[in-house]
C-alpha cells in the first residue's frame, strides 16, 4: 500500500511538481497544472489539484481550479494514477 511520501515521489518521478501538505484539508498532496509563470518572484499556475483523504474511505481529488471537478478513488495509488491522468490531460490542451 503506499503512503504519501511515496505518492509525491511516485509523481515527481513522472514529472509532475506534488507535495506533501498539512493544511485545514488535513494531509493533502498538492500537484501543480502547466509551467509556471513567475511574476516578480512568485509562481503562478494554470491550475492546482489536491488529493486529500475523504472521511468515509479513499481519497478524492478536487481540481481547485474554474474546473471544480472532484472524483474519488477506493485508494491512495488510484487517486495517485488518476491524479496524474488527469494532470495530463488538462496540460496536454493548455496553450
Amino acid at each position: 500500500m503506499m503512503n504519501r511520501a511515496q505518492a509525491v515521489a511516485w509523481l515527481r518521478s513522472v514529472g509532475c511538481n506534488a507535495e506533501a501538505r498539512d493544511w485545514a484539508m488535513g494531509q493533502t498532496i498538492m500537484i501543480t497544472i502547466g509551467k509556471p509563470q513567475v511574476v516578480k518572484d512568485i509562481a503562478i499556475y494554470a491550475g492546482i489539484v489536491y488529493l486529500y483523504p475523504f472521511k468515509a474511505g479513499g481519497w478524492n481529488l478536487l481540481d481547485y481550479s474554474q474546473r471544480g471537478a472532484e472524483v474519488h478513488y477506493d485508494d491512495l495509488e488510484s487517486a495517485v494514477r488518476g491524479a496524474h491522468e488527469y494532470v495530463a490531460r488538462i496540460e496536454a490542451a493548455l496553450p
